[in-house]
């Protein structure tokens, strides 16, 4: 068990992530500190049976402990802090999926929420396109419930106004979380933006994805057929990467920007 002097292979290389992001050879080298040793191929398995249970995550070459499942399975873990670009700096990470990026979007963000827990943080999205993307539902409406335990306000913006979009907000509007609909030109349709202090969070997608998004929300489908089109064309490999900015003259931008059709007290 975590924590405890008896520990399987999985466990010790979870504990070992919960210390320091590392590759599967550094996780190989720690291990033979501890007098464990073990080939390549049965990290591997471990790690990838980790992955597909999103208990980690990966990024290049490097190996993390997912911040979602930190705060499932307790209270009482602290939130691996996400390294924080420089003014003017940018980090961009690369996926092949949107399971991949919503996974990796959320990590960020609880990371942040926990550097800057007084914050309020100001999304849009063109569609909220990310709760049909498959296993993700859950994670999605788990996002919009925290904010109303932690009291933490968030004032998300819709770029849409269809039935889809109507029925998100409907949904999903809390005391805290707050959904609007709003169309802001001067955002990308295959840009979906947050911004939490002077930092700036951009899921970006691919701009043919995001025309197909689009059709498929304007259509004169029903809501369930529409659904089941989104999920089918989630279901593929896209392209799509997180941009991580400090810009504080742009996070006002988007700030202000978003928060137009909202009631914001001083």
């Amino acid at each position: 068990m975590i924590g405890s002097n008896i520990k399987n292979l999985k466990e010790e290389i979870i504990e070992l992530l919960l210390d320091t992001p590392a590759s599967s050879k550094k996780i190989q080298s720690l291990l033979r500190k501890n007098n464990i040793k073990v080939t390549v191929q049965g990290i591997y398995k471990q790690l990838n049976t980790l992955l597909e249970s999103e208990v980690i995550l990966k990024n290049k070459q490097q190996y993390i402990i997912n911040n979602e499942w930190i705060k499932n399975i307790s209270k009482i873990i602290d939130v691996q802090d996400i390294e924080l670009p420089e003014e003017g700096e940018k980090f961009t990470y690369k996926f092949n999926s949107l399971q991949n990026l919503d996974t990796h979007w959320k990590h960020v963000m609880s990371s942040f929420r926990a550097q800057f827990p007084n914050t309020s943080i100001y999304s849009y999205c063109p569609h909220q396109l990310w709760t049909y993307v498959p296993s993700r539902e859950k994670s999605v409406a788990e996002y919009t419930r925290d904010h109303e335990h932690a009291n933490i306000y968030h004032y998300f913006t819709l770029g849409g106004n269809t039935n889809l979009d109507k029925k998100y907000r409907k949904k999903f509007t809390g005391s805290y979380y707050k959904v609007e609909l709003l169309v802001i030109n001067s955002i990308k349709r295959n840009l979906h933006v947050s911004a939490l202090g002077d930092i700036v969070v951009s899921s970006k997608i691919e701009k043919i994805l995001s025309e197909k998004v689009d059709a498929i929300y304007a259509s004169s489908d029903t809501e369930s057929k529409k659904e089941i089109n989104l999920i089918e064309l989630f279901s593929q490999k896209n392209s799509c990467s997180i941009i991580i900015e400090n810009n504080r003259q742009k996070a006002e931008k988007i700030r202000r920007q978003i928060s137009s059709p909202f009631y914001i007290p001083k």
